[in-house]
């Protein structure tokens, strides 16, 4: 069949008049009108054999056909058993049978054809792969079998590459080998090697091998090194040696998982001069042994600049199965895009992570790091997060958004090159444990750091480049990691007249009568005594004014008396009286048998010698035989000359002649430090708030233990009413009010702004014995109580309820728990005591640091302490020759509070016996010298405290004491003034300097306060020890 023109081209010549420049374009006319021509025919007769081809095809699509056999060429280097394990499960899926007979036909076997093509150019093993389907060479074989023949090309088995690149003072070169199908069942073998100014040494090695039949699960086996210059942003240098196991596999659809084992040794090392302190606790070798997972779900059109799809991707990480590192990494990763006009598109990226410390502390190598061009642009790499000085640390918690708006260039649609506007937010930070988790994640989402610029972005294969221009908006400066200084501490040691008659605002001694015998003898009426002929005694009250108090002193009034009788109290060694101040003054009354007596009491302040200071009156009935509290004021008129002076109670002897009274529970307060009821003495707790303590540790030291498990410090005792308080023996044979108990110690925390380091009783007494392992139980839960009713929910705790019930409904800040005091004295117990104890302690309070009080790592103990508390009582040169105690320290994740230090002689041979009286000068200066060693190993040492704190002048069982009172007056010590200054002087980042020499009489240590922008220098000189 032949076409006719409709419209025959002109000859070229045609018009022979032409002008001859006109025949070039005639010609080229000609010429693509017959390429034209051509490309139709051709056209015509391909689709035309197409649509025959298709006819045939769809006519014959259920006409009986089998499969023979299938055939390989060109296969050289493939294991036949392993194509045979891909195609087997094909083919046979294919050739089912049902009772009808077989149902293959050549729908199924095109149908099978296809999957296998596709099967073999999923291995990436052949460069192409060309199907045909033959007539079986099979003799055998039945008239409708075929054979399908797949001849294919393999790649090459081996490629070598190599790059190198120079510019801006940093320059690397790499070289990579790959070996394919290693051996024949698709395996590939790489191996990378590089070296540069930044990644210093690289090497990684990798063999990939698929699991599963359909090649939808692949097995990788790698291993690697890596040496890495982080001077730039850690002051160090980075190593990681590893090897790494994983299982990949897809899941459904989009969606992916992998799941593996990881095994790294890391090294930080090569530390520069400036690096800081935490820097340089994080120096060393570590191992992590960690299993991880992962779920990855991408319906991106571009990994690299997609303009519409979703990708999202989750990942966790257990570390501790063997090894230094112990902790829970969760992370994720999600990216939205979507075109919006010709063109445009908008892009929202996240990511978010979470690393939580198990049983050991966190590592350096372990910890996020934020900032730069791929998470938060404009901001220094890793710029973002906690620092310690110039050196970013890491973060426990972070998250980081990005929005953009990318768009092609102008006019160049399929230029590779597009612009985008972009905007980044992020915020990296630690976990505060002692403060809910909500609360970190509220300030994170709330204070992020916040940049926005313009650029352009390159696709380059398999990377993207960025040429950005950018400003950051909102730059939050994190709080450092470490970079709480030494800080002095205060502990409550309680020894005579520090707590009762010396911190612990009350002026009545044996107010209560607690722990007394009845009957009139010295000891039961120690502080009281009688007035003008009356008779007093202690009794025991047949109807007491508490269960906890069962003893009352019993006023006598005598027949035929004159005047005024009663009784008074002398106070703690004396009352101070001043005219400035109020004095509030309670107790509780009854007659022990109804009478008619009408009349009143007067309570009064008054001096030795009968001058009236401040006097009042209450009206009281014989009627009344049931307990009453009574509370007044007193003024005084003048301020008394001396503390020589009485806290009385009187009546008129002849009205009241042969009245009994019945008193319990009195008590005369004067100011208190910050107005607290029931509180602290005013010039004592001003003078210790001057110092400005960072931590303060209560209920004491040997006061806790008891010198028998009866004795011991019990939290309930001191808690609620002063009439439900029971009082103690203290372990310096004295009896302890406890009127200064576990809420007023919390509150007198608050008040100084102080970490309460709260201790809690562990199973020994000071008398030598350990409860039982197996007795153990109820100790323990008395502990969980007692730290349920510092910070637990009301809702959840009747220990917090009972604190919710005393008006204080939230929970106070409790960061540290001491198990026991000194227990290197039964250190052998200890072990059991102390792991049986945090065990518990520690699934009921994860948040909380668990301090250990025996000597450190003697004995060993499970689970290892994080915080060991530290005592040292010594003569003044051992103090000047231990600056560097803690240098030597190792930097393991431990911290250490040096709980209780001071110089107590001069006199090595005799430390115990010859001690200072007061603290003297020569001691003071070299507890300084010894706490500018604190300061400096602050990376480790979170506190220090001097003890004892608190001693009266005239009246103590232990010397030298920080602060000496007596009634009227406190004095200051040397030791006080030092701790003072470094109180006053505290810095948040300690500044590395030259060494000072451990020989030497000058020691020093240099901090900066970045809130005052303020660089301290402390110094102390001697001339020699």
């Amino acid at each position: 069949m032949s076409e006719e023109l409709l419209h025959p081209p002109k000859a070229p010549l045609h018009n022979s008049s032409a002008p001859r420049d006109k025949e070039p374009k005639e010609l080229e006319k000609l010429r693509k009108w017959q390429e034209e021509r051509m490309t139709r025919r051709l056209r015509g007769e391909y689709e035309s054999a197409v649509m025959h081809l298709q006819e045939v095809v769809d006519g014959n699509l259920k006409t009986p056909l089998s499969i023979a056999s299938v055939r390989i060429e060109n296969a050289k280097n493939t294991r036949k058993s392993f194509l045979g394990s891909l195609i087997d499960p094909i083919v046979t899926s294919a050739t089912t049978t049902s009772a009808e007979g077989p149902e293959s036909n050549l729908e199924s076997v095109l149908h099978t054809t296809r999957k296998v093509a596709d099967i073999l150019v999923k291995t990436d093993i052949f460069t192409h792969v060309d199907a045909q389907i033959e007539r079986s060479r099979d003799p055998l074989a039945p008239h409708n079998a075929v054979d399908l023949v797949f001849r294919t090309k393999e790649r090459g088995r081996w490629t070598v590459s190599s790059a190198t690149e120079l510019g801006n003072n940093e320059g690397s070169a790499n070289a990579s080998a790959t070996i394919r199908n290693v051996w024949g069942g698709a395996e590939t073998l790489t191996a990378n090697v590089s070296l540069g100014t930044k990644t210093k040494r690289s090497f990684s090695a990798a063999l990939n091998a698929p699991l599963t039949p359909n090649l939808n699960t692949f097995g990788n086996l790698s291993v690697y090194a890596l040496d890495r210059d982080q001077t730039a942003f850690s002051s160090c240098y980075e190593g990681l040696r590893g090897v790494r196991a994983t299982i990949k596999g897809r899941a459904s659809g989009k969606a992916t998982h992998e799941m593996g084992y990881e095994a790294v040794y890391r090294h930080i090392r090569d530390l520069a001069p400036t690096a800081s302190i935490t820097m340089r606790e994080a120096a060393g070798e570590t191992l992590k042994s960690s299993i991880f997972h992962s779920w990855i779900y991408d319906t991106r059109n571009d990994r690299i600049a997609a303009t519409k799809g979703a990708y999202l991707k989750l990942y966790h990480e257990y570390a501790g199965l063997g090894g230094d590192a112990s902790f829970y990494k969760t992370e994720a990763e999600g990216q939205v895009s979507r075109p919006i006009a010709a063109g445009l598109s908008f892009s929202l990226a996240a990511r978010g992570g979470l690393l939580l410390g198990l049983n050991k502390p966190l590592l350096f190598s372990d910890r996020f790091q934020l900032g730069g061009p791929t998470s938060v642009r404009s901001f220094k790499a890793n710029g973002l997060g906690p620092h310690d000085g110039p050196d970013s640390v890491g973060g426990d918690i972070f998250y980081s958004v990005g929005a953009s708006l990318i768009s092609n260039i102008p006019k160049k649609p399929d230029w590779p090159v597009k612009t985008h506007l972009w905007v980044n937010a992020g915020r990296l930070d630690n976990v505060d444990r002692s403060r809910p988790l909500a609360d970190t994640v509220q300030d994170l989402l709330t204070k992020p750091s916040i940049s926005a610029g313009v650029g352009l972005i390159y696709r380059f294969d398999p990377v993207r480049v960025e040429v950005n221009f950018g400003v950051p908006l909102v730059d939050i400066n994190v709080s450092t990691y470490v970079s709480n200084l030494i800080e002095p501490a205060f502990v409550s040691t309680d020894c005579l007249q520090s707590g009762d008659g010396g911190l612990y605002a009350e002026l009545l001694k044996n107010r209560a009568l607690q722990l007394v015998e009845t009957g009139t003898s010295a000891a039961s009426l120690s502080g009281w005594q009688a007035l003008n002929g009356a008779a007093i005694s202690v009794v025991n009250d047949s109807t007491p004014v508490s269960s906890a108090l069962p003893n009352a002193l019993q006023l006598k009034v005598p027949t035929g008396g004159t005047g005024s009788t009663g009784f008074a109290n002398i106070g703690f060694s004396g009352i101070k009286v001043t005219s400035s101040w109020k004095y509030t003054a309670s107790f509780y009354y009854r007659f022990p048998s109804a009478t008619n007596f009408n009349g009143n009491l007067v309570v009064g302040l008054q001096t030795t010698s009968g001058q009236v200071l401040a006097s009042t009156t209450v009206s009281v009935t014989g009627s009344q035989t049931s307990w009453k509290q009574v509370t007044v004021g007193l003024y005084p008129t003048t301020t008394a000359s001396n503390t020589n002076n009485l806290f009385t109670i009187q009546v008129d002897a002849a009205s009241a002649s042969g009245q009994a009274i019945n008193f319990a529970m009195l008590s005369l307060f004067p100011p208190t430090f910050k107005n607290r009821p029931n509180g602290m003495r005013v010039d004592l707790a001003e003078a210790l708030a001057q110092i400005k303590p960072g931590a303060f540790r209560f209920p004491g030291g040997n006061n806790l233990e008891g010198q028998t498990f009866e004795r011991r410090w019990r939290w309930r005792n001191t808690v609620g009413p002063l009439v439900s308080r029971p009082g103690r023996l203290g372990d310096w044979s004295y009896t302890n009010t406890d009127g200064l108990g576990l809420l007023e110690y919390l509150y007198w925390c608050e008040d100084l702004e102080a970490e309460p380091i709260m201790g809690v009783w562990a199973g020994y007494a000071l008398g030598g014995a350990s409860v039982a392992e197996d007795q153990l139980d109820p100790y323990i839960q008395e502990a969980v109580d007692q730290i349920n009713f510092v910070i637990g929910d009301p809702a959840k705790s009747a220990a917090a309820a009972l604190r919710a019930s005393l008006g204080r409904v939230k929970p106070f800040k409790l960061q540290y728990v001491e198990i026991g005091n000194e227990d290197w004295f039964a250190s052998a117990t200890y072990v059991y005591r102390w792991k049986k104890y945090v065990t518990r302690l520690q699934q009921e309070f994860p948040q909380i640091r668990f301090l250990a009080t025996t000597r450190v790592n003697d004995p060993t103990l499970t689970p290892v302490p994080t915080d060991y508390d530290y005592h040292d009582y010594n003569v003044h040169t051992w103090f000047a020759q231990n600056v560097f105690f803690y240098d030597s320290f190792a930097r393991n994740g431990k911290k250490y509070f040096h709980g209780e230090y001071a110089a107590i002689s001069s006199n090595p041979n005799d430390i115990w016996g010859d001690r200072f009286l007061f603290p003297t000068a020569e001691g003071s200066v070299a507890e300084a010298a010894f706490m500018t060693g604190l300061e400096r190993n602050s990376d480790i040492v979170f506190a220090g405290a001097y003890a004892p704190l608190i001693g009266h002048v005239s009246n103590h069982q232990w010397t030298p004491n920080l602060l000496g009172h007596d009634a009227g007056a406190i004095y200051l010590s040397t030791s006080y003034y030092v701790q003072k200054l470094f109180g006053s002087n505290r810095g948040d980042e300690f500044l590395p300097s030259t060494l000072p020499s451990q020989t030497g009489t000058a020691f020093w240590s240099i901090v900066r306060n970045r809130a005052s922008k303020e660089i301290i220098i402390k110094v102390r000189f001697s001339t020699s020890y």
